[in-house]
């Protein structure tokens, strides 16, 4: 996956021909099962049907379920991330609901949208388990809230005000918030 990241052609073209033969029924070897799930995320228009039938799916592994629960964050067109995320947070037990957020969050599409999809979707992260909240902030804040500083410390500070044992991890963010913008002003 990070060779790939990093535009290695040839990791791309196994990767997308990797995924491929999971789309035409054909298994692929668990090492590189995660890295593929990605690829075929970044690359095929048909990802996301093929994610949403696995995850439905009773007899899919559940480490190959974390594996595509990771690859979901990684889709490359807005709609289908976004049907990706609601997916995410209404079938998914919620232990495993941060995982998709957590990609999204490094996901170059969703940079400009996924702040906006926090706040419509602060309700339902609220009933997140006891420090998901809080790992889903700290993953999107620092890099989806660039250019809306003070709109992203509003919102927080209510949060905040909801949510006191999350005071801490709000204040990281914001912190890291902060560095992040100012690194991307000094390049």
């Amino acid at each position: 996956w990070s060779a790939f990241t990093f535009g290695s052609g040839m990791v791309a073209d196994f990767g997308t021909a990797q995924f491929q033969s999971l789309l035409d029924g054909k298994a692929v070897h668990e090492d590189i099962l995660s890295s593929v799930l990605k690829i075929g995320a970044a690359t095929s228009a048909g990802a996301f049907d093929y994610f949403a039938k696995k995850l439905r799916a009773a007899d899919t592994p559940e480490a190959e379920k974390l594996s595509i629960l990771g690859a979901l964050g990684h889709l490359k067109e807005k709609e289908k991330l976004l049907a990706a995320l609601e997916l995410n947070l209404r079938e998914i037990p919620k232990k495993n609901v941060t995982y998709p957020i957590g990609a999204a969050a490094r996901n170059p599409v969703a940079i400009g949208f996924l702040w906006q999809w926090f706040l419509d979707n602060l309700e339902s992260l609220e009933q997140l388990l006891p420090g998901q909240l809080g790992r889903v902030i700290i993953g999107l804040v620092p890099v989806c809230g660039q250019g809306r500083a003070r709109e992203v410390e509003e919102a927080l500070a209510s949060l905040g005000e909801k949510h006191p044992r999350a005071q801490g991890t709000i204040t990281m963010a914001l912190e890291a918030l902060d560095v992040y913008s100012r690194l991307r002003v000094a390049k």
